[in-house]
Order: structure tokens, then sequence, then C-alpha cells
């Protein structure tokens, strides 16, 4: 993946999670930045998957907030906590419309 326009954006609520997550969905895949939990260095975790790796995406949560839950073939997971519930099925839509082709 290289650096492009997203088609979305969607960010946690960092108040309630005290990790703070940032997921962008491309055109070919998917990346999700998870903020160290260290207070004094700000520092971020990238993990990317292509949507030929992605085996399911899942929303898991309540009214307001949700987790998005991508997992890859290779049975790796990539853990978004913390997204508006309404941004993390539009996310999940998206991710599930582009691994439809």
């Amino acid at each position: 993946m290289t650096h492009r326009t997203p088609l979305i954006e969607v960010r946690s609520a960092a108040l309630l999670t005290g990790q703070p997550t940032h997921l962008k969905v491309f055109e070919d895949g998917v990346e999700l930045l998870t903020e160290a939990r260290d207070p004094f260095r700000r520092d971020y975790q990238r993990a990317r998957a292509r949507y030929e790796h992605i085996a399911q995406v899942i929303v898991r949560g309540g009214s307001f907030f949700s987790d998005l839950i991508i997992e890859t073939r290779g049975g790796g997971t990539l853990t978004a906590v913390g997204l508006p519930t309404r941004a993390a099925r539009e996310a999940r839509e998206l991710i599930e419309q582009r691994l439809r082709g």
C-alpha cells in the first residue's frame, strides 16, 4: 500500500479505550495505527492487510462504540478498539464490498 487518500478513515474514542486507534481503508487494503499506551512516548504500531489476505471482518460491541476485528487468512488479527458503532459498520461494509470485488 502506498500513500494515497483513504476511502474511509475512522478514529477510536481515545478517552474510552485508553489506546487510540486510527483505521484507514484504502483501495487495496486496510491500515490500522495503534498509539502506544506509554503516556511519555508518542509511538505508534502500524498493521496492514491487503484484501486478498483478509478472511473476515467482524463488528463487536454496543449501541455507541464497537470493536472492528479483521481476521486474516494467515491467522492474524487487526483490532480497532472503541470505534463509533456506525462508522465501524460502514468500514466493515466497505471492506466486505472490496473483498467481493
